[in-house]
């Protein structure tokens, strides 16, 4: 039963590309709304990692947004390898 004073998380996932990695941020560039836009999404020991992440890397993150605007990745998937 959903309390009306609890706050709904939102989750989804988008694709896009890495511009940065921080400690505990990677700044991506991707269509997020309905828009291509630069975010900075919040990682921490929990994010799931698949693949290797680096700059420049097309990923899928999914994500809880726990406050408008605030995107923690839940995982980051990166490119599959390319075979040799």
């Amino acid at each position: 039963m959903d309390r009306p004073d609890t706050p709904q998380i939102k989750t989804g996932s988008f694709k896009s590309r890495v511009i940065e990695i921080g400690q505990g941020t990677m700044v991506v560039e991707g269509k997020y709304q309905g828009k291509v836009q630069r975010m900075t999404v919040m990682t921490d020991a929990r994010t799931k990692i698949e693949r290797q992440v680096q700059t420049g890397s097309e990923v899928t993150v999914r994500y809880r947004e726990d406050a408008p605007g605030t995107l923690y990745a839940t995982a980051v998937k990166g490119p599959k390898p390319k075979k040799s």
